[in-house]
């Protein structure tokens, strides 16, 4: 593998998890590939000498009830003996996960206690492939009895996913009316935006929220036209629950803050600034206290929509206010929002250092409290890479893209993909002027020294 690109090992590294087999078998089918970067960011527990491994050094050496436990719970993102114990229908799983790690069976806890645990990914996708000759019906079980198992103890996100490999669409769209809005409010949108892609489009078409949850998704991402549909398709969804007397007042209000948010939101998308800061302006008076999230959201477009117009000050106002609203609503993505704005303010100001340290601020946070590779964090990073640009600091700015790229390319998010591949083509741009730069820079000192003449 010495003759690989950094990349490429990085990745295999990654998707090894540093096990020296796995590294020794990619490195051996790579001998015989001519494709090697697809092969690379496909290899799995499911490829072949993966998989031979795997099935005659470890699982075929297991007892069937070892293997019944192993195929079984590798549906699981993470294990713990009761939530085993609900998906297998047996009282010992404990005392296997002990043996399991105590075997040395790819089994790795993540907290101290050792209560949880994972596989290794290439084990985990090993068994998946195993257990998918069960059949569908009988995964399809296992996936609902963790659907309701993780429900019920409050594990919402993983029960998500369960439900619709259960193909419980219901379920799983009950359960992500109650967890969408907090997801959103961490900047999990590609996790929302691909539940929200398995549930059938009539049961969204039933659902106000799911509706709205689907506009949120939309307007960050740039998709002004499908928003408005859909928002148009919510308020009329809503319009006839109230008709029928199925909302209580206080869910009205919630939701009249919420719809007039997303309008605004939509409004801004479309690149209407001048209307969005006017909408913005009036609703943001009438919106009660109690709905801090919006109020900052609210804040936020405003904001933004003033930078548009080139209305610094005013801009500036409006995201320092719409960074308090997010604090008190514990909104991590908003304040992070609300820093690139503060930071994007700097920057049109001509205040590069300035706008510098927000965004830091804004990676910082993104960091400490949604973890790294969130899609917070790569949104302001997108605009370091340009402040790096500026700097004429390109390794950086080269080495900040590669981190976040695919993040961004996964959210589908149009106007920051744009950006990436600007920044990736001037990056590219200026490499190659600096090449000729030194080139002729060069050139009269090797001249000289062919003719001898020295300073």
């Amino acid at each position: 593998m010495q003759d690989l690109p950094l990349a490429d090992v990085v990745t295999l590294q990654h998707r090894t998890e540093g096990w020296v087999a796995g590294l020794q078998l990619a490195s051996l089918s790579l001998e015989r590939r001519d494709g090697r970067a697809a092969f690379i960011q496909n290899f799995s527990g499911s490829h072949r000498d993966v998989a031979e491994f795997l099935t005659q050094d470890v699982l075929a050496r297991q007892n069937p009830a070892m293997r019944e436990f192993l195929l079984q719970t590798s549906i699981l993102g993470r294990i713990s003996a009761p939530l085993a114990d609900a998906v297998m229908a047996r009282s010992d799983s404990a005392a296997m996960l002990q043996k399991i790690e105590a075997a040395n069976l790819f089994l790795i806890p993540l907290d101290r206690e050792r209560q949880w645990f994972r596989y290794h990914h290439l084990f985990g996708e090993f068994l998946q492939s195993r257990l998918a000759e069960m059949g569908e019906r009988h995964i399809a079980a296992l996936h609902g009895r963790a659907a309701v198992w993780l429900s019920t103890h409050n594990l919402t996100s993983e029960a998500v996913s369960h439900a619709l490999a259960a193909g419980d669409a219901d379920r799983a769209a009950s359960l992500v009316e109650d967890c969408a809005m907090p997801l959103i409010m961490a900047s999990h949108l590609n996790t929302v935006r691909a539940w929200l892609g398995r549930l059938p489009a009539d049961l969204i078409a039933r659902r106000p929220h799911l509706q709205l949850a689907e506009v949120w998704i939309q307007f960050h991402m740039s998709r002004p036209q499908e928003a408005a549909r859909t928002l148009k398709s919510a308020k009329l969804s809503i319009a006839d629950a109230v008709r029928a007397g199925k909302l209580g007042a206080d869910a009205q209000t919630a939701l009249q803050a919420e719809l007039r948010t997303l309008t605004v939101g939509v409004i801004s998308a479309a690149d209407r600034s001048r209307t969005a800061a006017r909408l913005a302006a009036g609703w943001l008076e009438e919106l009660p206290e109690n709905k801090p999230f919006f109020k900052g959201t609210l804040g936020n477009i405003k904001a933004f929509s003033h930078l548009s117009l080139g209305e610094l000050d005013q801009a500036r106002m409006c995201s320092l206010r719409a960074r308090d609203s997010h604090g008190t609503a514990q909104s991590v993505f908003g304040i992070v929002y609300s820093d690139l704005i503060l930071g994007l303010i700097e920057k049109a100001a001509g205040n590069l250092s300035g706008a510098s340290q927000f965004f830091s601020r804004a990676v910082s946070l993104a960091r400490d409290r949604l973890g790294a590779g969130s899609y917070a964090e790569a949104m302001v990073a997108i605009f370091e890479v340009e402040l790096l640009y500026e700097w004429n600091d390109l390794a950086s700015a080269e080495r900040l893209l590669h981190t976040h790229r695919q993040i961004i390319e996964e959210c589908g998010l149009v106007v920051h993909e744009m950006a990436c591949k600007l920044h990736i083509a001037r990056i590219a741009a200026a490499r190659v002027a600096m090449t000729k730069r030194w080139r002729c820079w060069n050139a009269p000192s090797v001249s000289a020294s062919r003719s001898a003449i020295t300073a």
